[in-house]
């Protein structure tokens, strides 16, 4: 088993440039009436700063699940990736079960995607709409997940799990999600 460094930098090898090189610069002031399900008064951020592509693909998300989508996060001043490029969001949706929530953002056009089984209140999901060529889906999780060894030394500092389709960790060919 790799230790926590060294799952950290194969994530971040593998897709800290392509977010970076390839989100696109924010553009002010979304016209927020456009949108049936989301308003500026969630928690953006700085609702001015998101941008069309994510919004909208929420709002096929919301439509899909027939249920409220719950903001965490969203725009993040002095982010260099793609929360501070308004095209990411931190999300759970109050009455579906979180892997169920991150299955359904995959299969839309949203070009990253992360389970996070241990948010509060229900676990919830990230979702952005990089430009990278390929999409990036991970999971991440603490030690004490369904005993899956996921940190060195017993820290509680969270492990990226670059996942499959079929929820296995390439980098330790273990299913994450049972």
């Amino acid at each position: 088993m790799s230790t926590y460094d060294d799952i950290t930098s194969v994530y971040i090898d593998k897709h800290s440039t392509a977010i970076n090189q390839h989100a696109p610069t924010p553009k002010p002031c979304i016209d927020w009436t456009q949108y049936k399900y989301f308003t500026a008064s969630e928690n953006w951020g700085d609702p001015d700063m998101m941008q069309h592509v994510l919004i909208a693909e929420l709002e096929r998300l919301r439509t899909i699940i027939r249920g409220p989508i719950i903001i965490l996060s969203g725009y993040r001043d002095g982010d260099t990736g793609t929360h501070g490029a308004g095209i990411a969001a931190d999300i759970y949706a109050s009455g579906v079960n979180t892997l169920d929530l991150y299955i359904e953002a995959i299969r839309l056009d949203f070009r990253g995607v992360g389970l996070y089984p241990e948010w509060r209140p229900n676990g919830g999901i990230h979702v952005d709409m990089r430009t990278a060529v390929h999409r990036a889906l991970w999971g991440a999780t603490y030690q004490r997940s369904r005993g899956h060894m996921l940190t060195a030394n017993g820290t509680k500092k969270q492990i990226y799990h670059i996942l499959d389709h079929k929820f296995i960790c390439k980098n330790c060919q273990k299913l994450l999600i049972t």
